[in-house]
């Protein structure tokens, strides 16, 4: 397959005719990449010619097909200078955009383009195909090229492509570190107002949470679902620090949490585990937004609803926590406290708070602490939870599932555990 080349005309003629895309969508281009730069193992690029398509209405009803197909977390679609369509997926998912782009051709069988049907990896008029496993560097460096040049032209302010950093997602290594200008109450006030009648599904993303055997086979048992906040940033407030003022992110995840519930039946029904976590602030459940909950619950008869409420939200108003989550309890859902770092986790009084599941972090300071005085009461504390309700998140690495077992877990969520189910290896502790 060809590289990403100028000779390739990936970039834009700027200067010609050709309209850049709008910036937030290379603004999310970008950050996707630096999200997943080290982690594009059968990952596939495919540029669809919808420029190349002579009516409009063509080229209409095929970008609304491919972004139709984007309602799946996996499937990313961003827009490419001179009209073209970049969509990113798994090589596994390479036969489902074959099969939109078929349905297309077979609508249009005169269109030039649609001579030859496209199959996985093979390039035809209408699409081509790149690995990004070895083109996402390249990839990565051509939107970064292309932003700052639409930035120039449109006068705006410039800041070095490589000092964007990625704020953490459930699953992703290492705090959210400060960056661009702080968050105010009239940027937070302007951004609930935009965010009010916006579409976010496409910001909706699904990470399973794995039981790993002894022999290392995993199993898939849950599936979390929440918002991805880097990329929302990069789209909504590239130049704003969301995170720089905990109360005024607080606020906006309850925004962001109205938007996901609206459309929560969709996501949940798409799950194809029998538990379906959703990663909510205190303030949603007890609000207006929970009926949809329970509406979604119902497209799940055979299944479980987990609430993922963190502990820092809980420890904000307890008695509002105890009574969500006996409202809760007494609907059929389960309660899951998220974010437990190794401190948190010697304190914690899990049967007091009446949860039904923990999720501890794993991180270099929980691997300092196990080997400290402490670790030996760390060790047994967690040893004495069930292991079917105690789930070790940020697992980037074979050590991390290893230091996770030898404590007594048996279910881990992190990339490291995206790799093995994408890719069908099954787990193996790392060399010594």
């Amino acid at each position: 397959m060809d590289s990403f080349t100028p000779a390739e005309s990936l970039d834009p003629a700027l200067g010609s005719d050709e309209t850049p895309p709008p910036a937030e969508s290379l603004a999310a281009l970008i950050a996707w990449i630096q999200d997943n730069l080290g982690r594009l193992l059968g990952s596939r690029a495919a540029r669809v010619r919808v420029s190349g398509l002579r009516r409009p209405a063509d080229a209409e009803a095929l970008g609304l097909a491919l972004r139709d197909l984007a309602r799946d977390p996996d499937v990313r679609v961003f827009a490419l200078p001179g009209g073209d369509l970049l969509v990113l997926l798994h090589q596994t998912d390479a036969p489902r955009l074959c099969a939109v782009l078929a349905a297309f051709c077979a609508a249009h069988p005169r269109n030039p383009l649609c001579r030859t049907l496209p199959g996985p990896g093979q390039d035809t008029p209408l699409i081509r195909w790149h690995s990004l496993t070895r083109e996402g560097a390249a990839l990565l460096a051509w939107a970064e090229r292309v932003l700052v040049a639409h930035k120039e032209a449109a006068g705006g302010p410039q800041a070095p492509p490589g000092s964007r950093q990625r704020l953490a997602a459930p699953g992703a290594p290492g705090p959210m570190r400060p960056r661009g200008r702080p968050l105010t109450p009239e940027v937070l006030d302007r951004l609930e107002r935009g965010l009010a009648d916006a579409d976010l599904s496409s910001q909706v993303r699904r990470q399973r949470m794995v039981a790993v055997e002894p022999d290392g086979q995993l199993r898939p048992v849950g599936t979390e679902l929440f918002m991805n906040i880097g990329e929302l940033r990069q789209t909504i407030a590239p130049e704003f620090d969301l995170a720089s003022n905990p109360w005024l992110f607080r606020r906006l995840t309850a925004t962001l949490d109205r938007c996901m519930v609206t459309h929560i039946g969709g996501y949940v029904a798409a799950v194809d585990t029998p538990l379906v976590s959703v990663n909510l602030n205190l303030d949603t459940i007890l609000g207006p937004g929970f009926q949809a909950i329970q509406a979604a619950a119902a497209l799940i008869p055979h299944g479980t609803i987990v609430l993922e409420l963190r502990l820092d939200d809980i420890m904000a108003d307890l008695p509002a926590y105890l009574y969500a989550r006996e409202y809760v309890h007494q609907h059929g859902f389960k309660v899951l406290i998220d974010g437990l770092g190794a401190q948190a986790l010697l304190w914690i009084d899990r049967t007091r708070l009446g949860a039904d599941y923990l999720k501890a972090m794993w991180s270099p300071d929980m691997k300092a602490l196990l080997a400290a005085p402490e670790g030996a009461v760390l060790s047994a504390r967690l040893r004495a939870f069930d292991p079917r309700t105690l789930i070790l998140g940020r697992c980037d690495d074979a050590a991390a599932v290893e230091a996770g077992r030898s404590l007594g877990c048996t279910v881990f969520q992190g990339f490291y555990l995206d790799e093995l189910l994408r890719d069908g290896r099954a787990h193996a502790p790392p060399s010594p």
